[in-house]
């Protein structure tokens, strides 16, 4: 039998007002094996007292046996092929949980070789419970397994557990490991996926930019967490998941106020998460950083909810090489989320599964997504435009494997697609065609500095300036901590009149209606006229041992900039890897080489079937989680 031991019992004690003391259990922590688990402190059900002498000599301890539960009537001899399935498909049950097993349909108790242990099997007449592994107690009171795991690259600010009302409260358990966080996940066994629940079991972790009922936030700030109570309410994009089914494990670390930062200088408050990618210490973008490291590391995690305002889901998404969506902007709700620019602001995902995804986004964008993930009545966009300095088909220039790969990739596109190739530039489609109100300028001199007046003058606005009033009042006029990468920003923004606002606000909308009248127009038969690709990642790597300049604003135009501006939907998707010479280890590293798609507003379900599609026909592989796109060891860890 495999051994059973308690290393930590984790209690709260409340002292109240009399001498009386009252104690409440946040949960125990266990190892079963070789494995931790947390043991929720909510009873899942109950187990009929008829059948609790099974348990009687079965190692516990602190009170609580591991057993498990098949809800479902199953014939005793199928049930060894039914607990070994349950091991491929799910890292939370294993074979110290089948020394008990209570069997729905069975008549009474008897003994049975299990996974290669010795069994009882113990009829379960009555129970409220799904099939799964839990631990139970004298009584019968029955409670959900987590299986705990190191968060290694430093990706989440905290673990996190739903309680039975939907409010959050801290997942209190730690398993050793160097400074970092123990995140628990539930067995997937306990869920089934159906429409009204298409992300049951979905685990999933959450920028620490959104209100969650019952704890604090940070927007990576550590005086922004301390000054703010626990939030009342889940924010509405939030709530949509969970109420799919979702699992929050936890909130998950950004850069400071959702700009970008780069690790590990612009860094003060807390410590960038580790891209585990090649070497292990390459930035790993921003500012849904915690949450691209975490895709990128953990097979035990589905999702991240990120935002993206001018490339905080992408850029990361493209740094770890995994899927990455901004939506078109509007399709859901951000109350309860930190703005950075409202007009820019968006929430999406990144994932290593296009299916997932594409449910993701079905339950969180709701009657604003349309999936085609099966349906092949929608035709492809007839058009491709390829920007971003890419060689012509026709051009017979010998090519570097870098670029002879991402050539390769969109052949293999325009195959898929029946689409249309034009190799163009952006700006010189904007002289061909831009509006009479731009009269002669150039794209770069009616877009270069609209990007950083609005979100730094945004932000000082919505955020900076409320938080310091109520800061300084509380503190005796005292200011609290901010990181240079924000205030060098909003240094700017002050030194910026705001009469420059209004233009650069003209400037975007300007912009958008080109582009979406020009270029991405919506279209009955294939929902968008054309499709825009780019590649996101081109340079060389940026280690994160490296000493840098301060920060400071940059007004530049860029083609990340193309679907703020343009309210279009723009996705990173993964196509490969590239070698780089790591300055860490002295050898050769692979890191992620991708794409970013752009398609009409609206018409987001067309890149998410584009990617399906891709991986399907073979254009790009299933990418894991690992030091490479293909699995491996992290090396740092």
């Amino acid at each position: 039998m495999a051994g059973f031991t308690l290393s930590r019992l984790v209690v709260l004690l409340t002292l109240a007002a009399t001498t009386a003391g009252q104690i409440t259990s946040t949960g125990a922590t266990v190892k079963l094996g070789e494995l931790s688990y947390f043991i929720n402190p909510h009873q899942a059900g109950t187990i009929p007292r008829s059948s609790l002498s099974a348990i009687s000599d079965v190692p516990s301890a602190f009170g609580f046996t591991p057993i498990t539960v098949v809800a479902t009537a199953t014939n005793p001899s199928d049930l060894n092929a039914v607990l070994t399935n349950w091991t491929s498909i799910d890292d939370v049950f294993q074979v110290g949980f089948a020394q008990v097993v209570f069997l729905a349909g069975q008549k009474s108790s008897s003994t049975q070789t299990l996974l290669g242990t010795n069994a009882i099997v113990a009829p379960l007449d009555v129970s409220d419970l799904p099939s799964g592994p839990y631990f139970v107690d004298s009584a019968g009171s029955a409670y959900r397994a987590y299986r705990l795991y190191d968060d290694f690259v430093g990706a989440f600010a905290e673990s996190l557990l739903q309680k039975p009302d939907g409010s959050f409260e801290t997942l209190s358990a730690k398993i050793s490991s160097s400074a970092t966080m123990s995140i628990g996940v539930p067995s997937r066994l306990y869920f089934t996926r159906t429409k009204e629940k298409p992300l049951a079991g979905v685990r999933i972790g959450v920028k620490d930019l959104f209100d969650l009922s019952g704890v604090k936030k940070s927007n990576g700030n550590r005086a922004w967490y301390h000054f703010y109570p626990e939030a009342e309410k889940t924010a509405p994009a939030i709530q949509n998941l969970i109420d799919a089914g979702a699992v929050i494990v936890g909130q998950q670390i950004p850069a400071q106020f959702a700009q970008g930062g780069t690790a590990t200088a612009d860094w003060i408050d807390y410590h960038a998460p580790f891209n585990p990618r090649g070497d292990g210490y390459n930035d790993a973008g921003g500012s849904s950083t915690g949450g691209g490291a975490s895709i990128a590391a953990y097979d035990w995690l589905d999702l991240a909810v990120g935002t993206d305002t001018g490339g905080s889901i992408r850029g990361p998404a493209a740094e770890g090489g995994v899927f990455g969506n901004r939506p078109s902007w509007g399709s859901v709700s951000a109350d309860g989320c930190m703005p950075l620019s409202p007009t820019m602001d968006t929430i999406g995902f990144l994932t290593r599964d296009p299916t997932v995804w594409d449910a993701a986004q079905a339950a969180l964008y709701q009657s604003k997504y349309t999936s085609y993930a099966n349906d092949k009545t929608i035709n492809w966009p007839k058009k491709i435009y390829n920007i971003g300095g890419w060689p012509d088909p026709a051009d017979p220039t010998p090519l570097d494997d870098l670029t002879q790969t991402l050539v390769d990739i969109r052949s293999k596109i325009v195959e898929l697609t029946g689409s249309e190739l034009h190799v163009t530039e952006i700006a010189d489609e904007w002289t061909k065609t831009r509006p009479k109100a731009a009269q002669n300028a150039s794209i770069n001199e009616v877009l270069d500095r609209v990007y950083a007046i609005k979100i730094e003058k945004d932000v000082v606005r919505l955020v900076r300036e409320p938080f310091y009033a109520d800061y300084s009042a509380k503190h005796d006029g005292a200011l609290p901590a901010v990181d240079p990468a924000n205030t060098n920003r909003w240094d700017f923004a002050d030194q910026t009149p705001d009469s420059e606002l209004v233009a650069a606000e003209t400037n975007r909308t300007m912009f958008r209606d080109w582009l979406q009248s020009e270029l991405l127009t919506t279209d009955n038969e294939t929902c968008s006229s054309a499709i825009i690709i780019y590649a996101t990642v081109l340079a060389d790597p940026v280690p994160r041992n490296v000493y840098l300049s301060p920060p400071k604003v940059n007004p530049i135009f860029s083609l990340s900039r193309i679907a703020p501006f343009a309210e279009v939907p723009d996705f990173a998707i993964p196509v490969g890897e590239f070698e780089a010479n790591s300055t860490i280890t002295n050898h050769t590293q692979m890191l992620p080489l991708g794409l970013g798609i752009m398609v009409a507003k609206g018409c987001d379900g067309v890149l998410t079937r584009l990617a399906q599609d891709m991986v399907r026909s073979g254009i790009i592989g299933s990418y894991k989680a690992g030091g490479t796109m293909e699995g491996g060891e992290v090396l740092f860890k």
